[in-house]
């Protein structure tokens, strides 16, 4: 009897620690809770649908204040297109009229022609014997503001219009070999009539302003300069400001400037002389 009691008991021990460990076994984790507001897919930088990331999209900076995007990258409301922006030319300078600062009138298209009507008068004047007049261009290539004469003097010679052209870019008259030029063209042409062209400085309203004259004038009189008397007829450009240092105004001089006023006076010597 006491054996069946301890087979009892000892059946009921193994029993009670085999449930205890079945319920031991099946107790599941919960996962823990991730941090507030934060779930565990966003929080990884997932989507909802497991194992895609979230496409994340950023809106662009706003421009400055004023402007909109298309101003900003300077594109036209048409996106992906530049706008052409146009600028409203300056107004010349007081003094020079808009022929002599833009060069060709904004009627015709053609240069002013009241130079070279002067230009003729004088050479019916000056050249009685019908001789094809002689173009002195006086000044140097090495200073922009005395380049004057001699870029006239090279598109008059690339015309070919004008036999007898003194003074270019490629042989330059100029202070150093103005007198055996001048020796040359009294041999050569002793009955033609000059016609002088060089650079000269001025006020600032003058600048870019072109004078034809009846008689010589006296190159280099403006950088202190004593030379002879030169030509029958006279044409000159203010090319710079005239100031207490001479020659600094002509080495500073607008290139510009002076290729427009080089290209209207070769257009008057050629409308006048073709008469």
């Amino acid at each position: 009897m006491l054996t069946n009691l301890t087979n009892h008991f000892c059946k009921n021990l193994s029993g009670f620690f085999s449930a205890a460990s079945d319920k031991f076994l099946r107790r599941e984790e919960t996962p823990s809770s991730p941090e507030p507001d934060r779930p565990l897919r966003r929080a990884a930088g997932l989507s909802p649908a497991p194992g895609k990331f979230l496409r994340r999209t950023e809106t662009p900076s706003s421009p400055e204040p004023g402007r909109s995007l298309g101003q900003a990258a300077g594109l036209s409301p048409a996106s992906g297109k530049f706008s052409r922006r146009t600028e409203t030319p300056s107004s010349p300078e007081p003094g020079i009229s808009l022929g002599q600062a833009a060069g060709p009138s904004p009627t015709s298209g053609e240069v002013s022609s009241p130079l070279a009507d002067c230009l003729r008068s004088l050479l019916a004047l000056q050249n009685r014997n019908r001789r094809t007049p002689v173009v002195l261009c006086i000044g140097t290539d090495r200073i922009i503001g005395d380049s004057l004469g001699p870029l006239v003097g090279s598109k008059l010679t690339e015309t070919g219009l004008l036999p007898y052209v003194y003074g270019t870019l490629d042989t330059p008259v100029h202070a150093l070999n103005l007198r055996d030029t001048l020796d040359e063209i009294k041999k050569k042409h002793p009955s033609s009539t000059v016609i002088a062209v060089d650079a000269s400085l001025g006020s600032k309203s003058g600048i870019g302003s072109i004078s034809v004259r009846d008689g010589g004038l006296y190159p280099g009189a403006g950088v202190s300069k004593n030379l002879c008397l030169t030509g029958d007829i006279s044409i000159t450009g203010i090319t710079n400001m005239e100031d207490g240092c001479p020659l600094l105004s002509l080495q500073t001089a607008r290139l510009s400037t002076v290729m427009q006023m080089a290209e209207q006076i070769a257009e008057c010597i050629l409308e006048a002389c073709a008469s």
